[in-house]
């Protein structure tokens, strides 16, 4: 299982640029998990965010990318 730390969370979706946003850039949140640690990124086009949690030895490694679109109705 992989946990998300909910304002970790929030603040990476505020950096995620916008699928109503046409240029080339990540729309949504990348989420690498692994026992090592688990990292977000987004970015707009303008400013990148990279945000670090310590990991679980139980974590499931995973890769993946979250849509903005999901996290925000998620976090609603």
């Amino acid at each position: 299982m992989i946990m998300l730390d909910r304002a970790k969370l929030k603040a990476a979706a505020r950096f995620a640029a916008d699928s109503k946003d046409r240029r080339l850039s990540l729309h949504g949140v990348l989420v690498e998990a692994s026992p090592a640690g688990v990292r977000l990124v987004a970015t707009d086009g303008h400013v990148l965010l990279v945000a670090r949690a310590a990991g679980e030895p139980d974590t499931d490694t995973w890769t993946g990318i979250i849509p903005s679109d999901v996290i925000k109705a998620a976090l609603a």
